[in-house]
């Protein structure tokens, strides 16, 4: 009876440990898989739609109206997504898609003033 209870803790502790290995081969292989072939995923997905990202802060501090419009975008797109039954973390991805304003912030800044200038004109 002794001799049983020993093997079936053996065989606990041998199916823990690995399981725990294929866990961290599985997330190793994840990331390499995704690194080489650009491979989108869950995980990626959620590191882009965090807000602390610097790309997003540094939007936030040099335009900050742009940083707002993209974070109602993307929830509002979240919602639809949710409501047609597609993966609502696809939208999140649309808070990086107002980055490239960064670089070229006059342009925008530029456009503004004319269209208030325009509007003082006609009023």
């Amino acid at each position: 009876m002794n001799n049983n209870f020993i093997e079936v803790v053996q065989n606990t502790a041998i199916s823990f440990g690995t399981s725990g290995i294929s866990v961290v081969l599985t997330i190793g292989f994840l990331l390499l898989f995704r690194s080489t072939f650009n491979i989108v995923t869950t995980i990626k997905l959620l590191e882009l739609a965090n807000l602390n990202n610097t790309l997003l802060k540094r939007l936030l501090i040099e335009a900050p109206g742009i940083y707002h419009h993209s974070i109602i975008v993307a929830n509002l797109t979240e919602v639809l997504a949710e409501a047609v039954g597609t993966n609502p973390l696809l939208a999140s991805y649309l808070l990086l898609s107002w980055i490239g304003k960064i670089k070229r912030l006059y342009i925008f800044k530029l456009c503004e003033m004319i269209i208030l200038i325009v509007k003082t004109l006609l009023i």
